[in-house]
């Protein structure tokens, strides 16, 4: 971030500010230390939204201060400071990482990661991250490219911004500058606040949400440009917006809409930092220290090494890292920055040594250079696959975590009538549910009790009336979509009166558990509390109420882990793969799996725990008989859930559960 955390720049013709170097030392360590995984610090990734403010106020004070003291204002050489601050230290650490992703990444990691390259340095990065995943989503630590989104928006806004300031000054002079930059960034924050719910990912990732805190800094510097004396000095504001800095990275976690009013925390605690911390006050002392201003002097390259270093870390582990893990790696990346910020950032900042068309030629030269060699580099994978140290090609391996969609990937939606979702003659089941109803699919049919079934299934939706979950990766749009599905399927199977029993899947929490964020029926978007349950209890009504016995089948057993990922890297790494395997009692889901039994008997369904497959004696096996059971923490591989059909006959042992009650 610095500059993409903007905040860099130093010019001569702005006073330099110790605590604002201070200031970045906030922003930086709270985003190493909540990447590292450390529970204290739920709202670390808020110390982008710090970046993002100091990045606004140091760069519109640069052109500000250009303006009121040459009267006008030089695009070229804006863009000559972004490149000696941005691109050497960048290139740097795509150059050095590129390589540890050739011999590390799978398939599909190593696809997203080399594109992402070519993304970076068009500043584009956020635009690709948006089609691939939310910024907190369960993998999401593993992309070691990722942070550059941020980078990107930076980037983005400063294509328009200086063109804004410059036609205000034709237009205004020095008038209006406030009022119409807060309009803007009242308009970006609503705008951000409403759209959560409906686009909670674009919400995360894209500028016009996030243009407002830029501008909250800019509007600072704006203030603080018509003072002589800069900085205003009180203790009282001063102390206050240092307080919800600390407060937003320690006690605000992620289960808020972001960037929305709740971000208001961090941008206008980094306002009242930046506008009084002056001289004198407590907080200019303490973010003055040496300690503070060395690791904001470094905080750009801190930030552009962290992610690859611990993302790679992790990707190399058979099991998630504890965070004192990271310890070491958080210390070797303020090495590796303060390295680059004395050989690599300082010397380009200097025209003496660097002329403008070296920085230019360099940065077109690089570009080109980057965006040939990954273009080439992807094929090559390709063509020939890379091996593994086990002498397997990480393509092979990575094949056997393939989505298990069940009876086939068009098997995603509601259908009145698909013959690819449809497993033998006149069937009398219905496979109902979600993702963890897919993977049932082919343990049905492997199981040596034919059963013949139609699969009626759409990811992340669960089979119960009325509700949908809702998360930072599915909106209000996602929830009415699934509801409709829901309503569909039961209608489907009023009118089918061949079906005799109703196998309902999925990992059910994210609807039911009291703390879940859904969307009801009524359109309010709050925590499940008790209505989940009565939601799944009328449906169980309903559907036996057609004369059709429910068969509740429990998530599977997790520990948290990534258990398909960590089986395809021990037999990557040649180690043994019962490393993965986990212990009976470490099962994140026992308890709510036990509450799910006690409901879903008491409204008359049957109850059928998969664990028993799983976890037959105090262990929960990750891998069987060379067959890999799960394809991550908790969904089954498809090889695994034909294992599990074929090994206990899995059809039968689910009718059984149907006809004990």
């Amino acid at each position: 971030m610095r500059d993409h955390q903007p905040s860099f720049e130093r010019e001569s013709v702005l006073k330099h500010r110790r605590e604002i170097d201070g200031l970045r030392a906030l922003a930086i360590l709270p985003v190493l230390l909540f990447h590292a995984g450390f529970k204290s610090v739920p709202g670390g990734f808020f110390g982008v939204d710090i970046f993002f403010v100091i990045s606004g106020f140091l760069i519109t004070g640069i052109i500000v201060n250009e303006l009121q003291t040459l009267g006008k204002f030089s695009i070229i050489g804006f863009y000559e400071r972004r490149a000696r601050r941005i691109m050497p230290a960048l290139f740097l650490v795509m150059v050095v990482m590129y390589p540890v992703g050739w011999f590390l990444l799978f398939p599909q990691q190593w696809a997203t990661f080399s594109e992402s390259f070519r993304w970076i340095i068009f500043f584009g990065s956020n635009y690709f991250f948006l089609g691939k995943m939310g910024y907190f989503d369960p993998n999401i630590d593993l992309n070691p490219m990722l942070h550059t989104w941020s980078l990107a928006i930076e980037e983005q806004f400063y294509v328009f911004f200086p063109l804004i300031l410059w036609a205000m000054w034709k237009l205004f002079k020095k008038k209006f500058w406030i009022p119409i930059l807060a309009v803007l960034a009242v308009t970006s924050l609503i705008w951000a606040q409403n759209n959560y719910a409906f686009d909670p990912t674009g919400n995360f990732y894209l500028l016009q949400y996030r243009a407002w805190e830029l501008l909250a800094g800019a509007i600072v510097a704006i203030y603080l440009s018509r003072r002589e004396n800069g900085a205003h000095s009180s203790q009282l504001l001063s102390l206050f917006g240092l307080g919800m800095l600390v407060y937003s990275v320690t006690k605000i976690g992620s289960d808020h809409p972001h960037p929305g009013f709740i971000t208001l925390v961090p941008v206008l605690g980094s306002v009242l930092v930046i506008a009084f911390a002056g001289p004198g006050t407590l907080v200019n002392r303490l973010l003055s220290m040496k300690v503070f201003v060395g690791i904001g002097l470094i905080s750009y390259s801190a930030y552009l090494w962290h992610q690859p270093i611990f993302a790679f870390f992790r990707i190399s582990q058979l099991h998630d890292p504890h965070p004192r893990d990271f310890l070491p790696l958080i210390a070797l990346t303020l090495v590796l920055a303060w390295l680059s910020w004395k050989f690599v950032e300082n010397p380009f900042r200097q025209r003496k040594k660097f002329t403008r068309r070296f920085i230019f030629s360099a940065t077109a030269i690089g570009m080109i250079a980057i965006f040939s060699f990954t273009s080439i580099a992807e094929g090559q994978s390709a063509l020939n696959p890379r091996v593994s140290l086990s002498g397997e090609s990480f393509k092979s391996l990575e094949a056997r975590l393939v989505r298990n969609t069940g009876l086939g990937n068009g098997c995603d939606a509601f259908y009145e009538n698909k013959a690819a979702c449809v497993y033998g003659k006149n069937p009398t089941v219905l496979l109902w549910g979600d993702s963890f109803a897919m993977h049932l699919a082919r343990g049905l049919v492997a199981s040596h009790t034919k059963v013949s079934f139609v699969q009626q299934t759409k990811s992340a939706c669960n089979p119960v009336f009325d509700i949908a979950q809702q998360n930072p990766s599915y909106g209000i749009p996602f929830a009415k979509t699934c509801i409709e599905n829901t309503r569909n399927t039961f209608k489907w199977l009023q009118r089918h009166k061949n079906i005799k029993y109703v196998i309902l899947g999925s990992p059910w929490s994210t609807v039911l558990d009291k703390s879940s964020p859904v969307y009801g029926k009524s359109g309010v978007v709050g925590p499940s509390g008790t209505y989940g349950w009565a939601q799944f209890k009328k449906t169980l009504l309903a559907i036996e109420a057609l004369g059709v016995k429910p068969i509740v089948v429990t998530a599977t057993p997790t520990d948290g882990q990534d258990h398909g990922t960590c089986v395809i890297r021990a037999m990557a790494n040649k180690t043994n793969p019962s490393a993965c395997d986990f212990a009976k009692s470490t099962d994140h889901r026992l308890k709510f799996n036990t509450r799910l039994a006690s409901e879903a008997k008491a409204a008359g369904a049957s109850v059928f725990w998969i664990e028993s497959l799983i976890c037959p004696q105090k262990v929960c096996f990750t891998v069987r008989n060379g067959s890999i059971i799960y394809r991550d923490a908790g969904h089954l591989s498809r090889e695994g859930s034909t294992y599990l059909g074929k090994t206990y006959d899995m059809s039968k042992l689910i009718l059984q559960a149907a006809k004990n009650g």
